[in-house]
């Protein structure tokens, strides 16, 4: 497919060979409301600049695609996971590190300092701490993970964190150890908050039982806020580098298996609270 106009005037006319090294499961595809054209596109670990010899971190390349080939996920498909690829592409106007791809004229490659980058990213980073226990970094998404005791219980924590800016990781991390050790009180008031914003809302979900035997409507007992805030089962906690918070809970299927998800800060408490998945 030709590039269309919207997309065009993205990206400098000069085609240049770039060498690009790719990121992992990092192809993906979408348009914006007013595009009638899918737009897929791959990230990036770094990629070279063959005619001004400049490097760039992270960034993507991006390139058209019909209808028929996001359905076959033949796109998906085109660059892998952690290779090195040289290329033609277009330059974005707004940014060194986003192309249009053109066309592909080697895969698979060796370029020694993606070689470093590569080796690099490969290592495994970890940091242990006396409250959050051993957290091993998933570069992938950008977060430190754990299993953490969370009220007696077992429950997964993700603690955002910029890669490339080491400086700051203390720093986010003292956040995440500020809310665990603040368990029980922030247990209270999510679970309460939570409570207050969807207890309603489970029991218009809950269904009406039929007695085939007696031949009649058996109507379920209405769900307090107290019983909501006992029944729901808390699994995962995400802290982000914005000092925001998210808690996923199981939902006892009074939202017939859906999750309850509750949003807030560090800063100001619990923000909302809804269903989802």
């Amino acid at each position: 497919m030709n590039i269309p106009k919207q997309e065009d005037t993205l990206y400098y006319d000069e085609v240049r060979e770039i060498i690009i090294l790719t990121a992992e499961n990092a192809t993906g595809a979408g348009r914006s409301g007013n595009q009638d054209f899918w737009t897929a596109s791959t990230r990036l670990l770094a990629s070279y600049d063959v005619k001004s010899g400049a490097t760039y971190k992270d960034g993507r390349i991006s390139w058209v695609i019909t209808d028929d080939e996001l359905k076959s996920y033949e796109y998906a498909k085109r660059f892998n996971n952690l290779s090195i690829y040289r290329i033609y592409a277009r330059r974005n106007k707004n940014s060194d590190n986003i192309y249009y791809i053109t066309d592909v004229i080697e895969q698979n490659i060796t370029f020694e300092p993606f070689e470093e980058i590569l080796t690099e990213y490969k290592r495994e980073i970890k940091i242990s701490d006396d409250v959050l226990g051993e957290l091993i970094l998933n570069k992938e998404f950008g977060n430190f993970e754990n299993d953490i005791k969370w009220c007696g219980n077992d429950v997964n924590i993700s603690i955002e964190v910029d890669i490339n800016n080491q400086s700051d990781w203390n720093d986010i991390i003292a956040m995440a150890v500020n809310l665990v050790q603040n368990q029980q009180t922030w247990d209270d008031i999510i679970r309460k908050s939570a409570a207050e914003q969807l207890t309603e809302l489970a029991n218009d979900w809950a269904e009406d039982d039929y007695d085939e035997e007696n031949d009649e409507i058996i109507e379920p007992p209405e769900i307090t806020e107290e019983e909501f805030a006992k029944r729901i089962e808390l699994s995962d906690i995400s802290v982000y580098k914005n000092g925001e918070f998210t808690f996923w809970f199981y939902d006892d299927d009074m939202f017939w298996g859906h999750s309850v998800t509750v949003y807030g800060s560090i800063e100001n408490g619990v923000d909302t609270a809804q269903i989802e998945g």
